[in-house]
């Protein structure tokens, strides 16, 4: 998912049941030329905090936690223009301009919608017990 500000994109990571009592989430900021990472503590206000790093910035350079950010968004939201603008195939404007013509979606209405719809889940992994005890 993704909030739209005057100047900004923030793309957020998914949450996962793990993280549903938790306040505080994390994403990846996209302004004209730059990125960033971003946090919105108890469903308020997103910070930028972090190193700047320059469009089209070089996946490589990112430090983990960033790139998980990233994999996680996309992985959750295939459609989502967010490495077009990451790598310079779309401009920070166009990818603005297309943002704010899809409906906003706040943090609060955006985790109450995962909930009810169960995309919160945590995925399973390989090696991970399931019910039964088994695992696959």
């Amino acid at each position: 998912m993704k909030d739209i500000g005057p100047d900004y994109i923030d793309y957020w990571q998914s949450v996962c049941e793990a993280q549903r009592r938790l306040t505080t989430s994390f994403g990846i900021r996209v302004q004209d030329g730059f990125c960033s990472a971003v946090n919105a503590v108890d469903v308020g206000r997103s910070l930028a905090f972090g190193r700047l790093y320059q469009i089209p910035v070089r996946l490589e350079i990112l430090p983990n936690y960033l790139r998980v950010i990233i994999d996680d968004h996309l992985l959750n939201s295939p459609n989502s223009d967010l490495m077009d603008v990451l790598n310079g195939k779309k401009s920070f404007r166009d990818a603005l301009a297309a943002s704010t013509t899809e409906p906003r979606r706040s943090r609060e209405s955006r985790l109450r919608r995962e909930e009810r719809s169960g995309t919160g889940l945590l995925r399973q992994m390989p090696g991970d017990a399931v019910p039964g005890g088994e695992s696959f």
